[in-house]
Formats: structure tokens, sequence, C-alpha cells
């Protein structure tokens, strides 16, 4: 779709759709909290290229390969449904900072 190579197109894809930190849900007495954590390198892109195929799977062409190929491609323009998500969790993260030092 773009004429050019697409091993670095896709890299750049998966990396703008990688989330930096996630929550987990952490118990004290009978409440349940959200803590953040950091990602590391390898869960990060494991998230991008799970986000990226759910995305694409919304999609309506009638391929895997069109699918995939449209998805990459608005990745990088920024409309995805893997980058909302992204911000969503992002989002979440920050809300929940203050409980990183609470236990």
């Amino acid at each position: 779709m773009t004429r050019a190579p697409p091993l670095p197109i896709l890299r750049e894809a998966v990396l703008a759709a990688s989330p930096l930190v996630k929550c987990i849900s952490q118990r004290r007495s009978v409440k349940v909290t959200q803590k953040p954590i950091a990602l590391s390198e390898r869960h990060r892109t494991a998230f991008g290229v799970k986000w990226i195929l759910w995305a694409s799977a919304a999609r309506q062409e009638p391929t895997l390969e069109a699918r995939l190929a449209r998805e990459v491609v608005a990745v990088l323009q920024g409309d995805s449904k893997a980058l909302s998500k992204k911000s969503e969790i992002h989002r979440q993260a920050m809300i929940n900072r203050a409980n990183i030092g609470a236990r």
C-alpha cells in the first residue's frame, strides 16, 4: 500500500501501539485498587501486536492481509482503535498513580 519496505513500517506501527504501563488489581483488606506497573519491552511489544490484530479483526476488508495492512497504516496515521485502547490504558494508569506507594 505504501510502496515502502514493510518491516520498518510494521515495527514503527507496533511501537506506536505499545503501552508503557498497565494496571493490575491489588487487594488491600476489603478494598481492591488498581496499581499501575511499567511494562518490559517484551510485554509492550506483545500488547502492541495483540491490539493491532484485535483492531484489524473489526475491519470490513475480505482478507486478513488487507485488514492488517489497513490497520497498520491507520496506526501510523493516528486513527486506530489500537491507539485509542493505548490512550485509555495510559489514562487509567495516570488516574491510579496515587496507589503506587500505598500499601
